[in-house]
C-alpha cells in the first residue's frame, strides 16, 4: 500500500511539473497585436450634419411613460433639445429652451427636451426640472440616440420642420442669434420673402 501511495504521489508531481508551465501561461493576459495598417487606419469619428436630411426615427419615453416618436410631431415645428443633467453646457441650454417654451405663442411651434437617459434617472430629471420650476415636456431617449443623430456630445439643438426635414443642427452651447434667425425663418416664411 505504501509503495502504491508512492507511485501515486510521483505520478501526481511529475503531472504537476508538466502542466505547471501551461497553466501558468493560461493565467497571463493573452498578447494582441494590431496590424501596422489598422494602426494607421483609425480615426476619430467625425460629427456628420443631419440639415438638410429626414430626421431620424428617434424612440423617445415621456417622463410618464408615454412612448413618442419624431414622426409624432410631423405637421409641426419641432426644436429638439437633446441634454442631460450632468453635463455644464446642458443645464445652461434647458434654461434657454424652457424659456423658448414657456414664451412659445406659435400654433405650430413643438418644444421638447430629449434628456439622454444614461446617468439621469427619471427621478433626477424630475427634481432638476422641479427645483427650477421648468415645466417643459421632457422624454427620454430610448434607442442609441447619439448615434441616430449623428452627434458625439450633449447637449445638442436641432429644428426639425413640418415634412421632417432638419434644418438646424448645433452642439455644445446654443448659439441663440443663429438659432432664433433660423426658426424665425421657418416659422414665418412669408415675412422672409416679403422682406418685412
Amino acid at each position: 500500500m505504501r509503495e502504491e501511495l508512492k507511485t501515486i504521489i510521483a505520478a501526481f508531481l511529475a503531472l504537476f511539473v508538466v502542466l505547471s508551465p501551461a497553466v501558468h501561461n493560461m493565467a497571463q493576459k493573452p498578447q494582441i497585436t494590431v496590424p501596422e495598417t489598422t494602426k494607421t487606419e483609425i480615426q476619430p469619428v467625425e460629427e456628420v450634419s443631419l440639415v438638410g436630411q429626414q430626421a431620424p426615427s428617434l424612440e423617445m419615453e415621456y417622463l410618464n411613460g408615454e412612448k413618442v416618436t419624431l414622426e409624432n410631431f410631423r405637421g409641426k415645428t419641432l426644436v429638439l433639445y437633446i441634454w442631460s443633467t450632468w453635463n455644464p453646457p446642458s443645464p445652461r441650454g434647458i434654461w434657454f429652451i424652457n424659456r423658448l417654451h414657456e414664451e412659445n405663442e406659435h400654433p405650430d411651434l413643438v418644444v421638447l427636451a430629449a434628456n439622454m437617459g444614461f446617468r439621469d434617472h427619471p427621478e433626477v430629471i424630475e427634481r432638476f426640472l422641479r427645483r427650477r420650476n421648468f415645466e417643459l415636456p421632457v422624454a427620454l431617449c430610448t434607442g442609441d440616440a447619439m448615434t441616430q443623430l449623428n452627434i458625439r456630445t450633449v447637449p445638442a439643438v436641432f429644428i426639425i420642420d413640418k415634412k421632417g426635414l432638419v434644418q438646424y443642427q448645433d452642439t455644445g452651447l446654443i448659439n441663440e442669434k443663429e438659432f432664433g434667425r433660423i426658426l424665425e425663418e421657418i416659422l414665418y416664411p412669408e415675412q422672409q420673402t416679403t422682406g418685412t
